[in-house]
């Protein structure tokens, strides 16, 4: 069978996260052609796919998703609805502390030359 050949699907949804809020501008990305679209502030978004496409979504603070997109027939509906949920992805970053000075050196000289009032 040849894309000319198979059905276009209409996949509409909502992104969302664990407590079922949604997540606003989310990307979406058909991982066969990288074409893609961005949830709304509502976190609904609509987009056209094949059958046996990949959906990619992905938001700052969240874990990638792929979804693949099921295989209807013509038979079938050629308009999926789908909420997709997102799990939180934390990342850890190890403190930094920033100063004026290159060195702890210039830093303590800077200090001791300190004139108050």
């Amino acid at each position: 069978m040849t894309f000319a050949q198979e059905v276009l699907i209409q996949w509409t949804g909502v992104v969302r996260n664990d407590l079922l809020q949604p997540i606003p501008f989310a990307h979406i990305i058909v991982q066969r052609d990288f074409r893609g679209t961005v949830s709304d502030p509502q976190g609904l978004f609509t987009i056209i796919t094949y059958p046996r496409d990949t959906l990619l979504i992905s938001c700052v603070g969240y874990k990638l998703l792929k979804i693949p997109v099921p295989n209807l027939s013509y038979q079938d509906t050629k308009h999926y609805i789908k909420d997709i949920i997102m799990d939180e992805d934390t990342l850890m970053l190890s403190e930094l502390i920033v100063f004026p000075w290159r060195t702890y050196k210039e830093f303590k000289d800077a200090f001791m030359a300190l004139e108050l009032p």
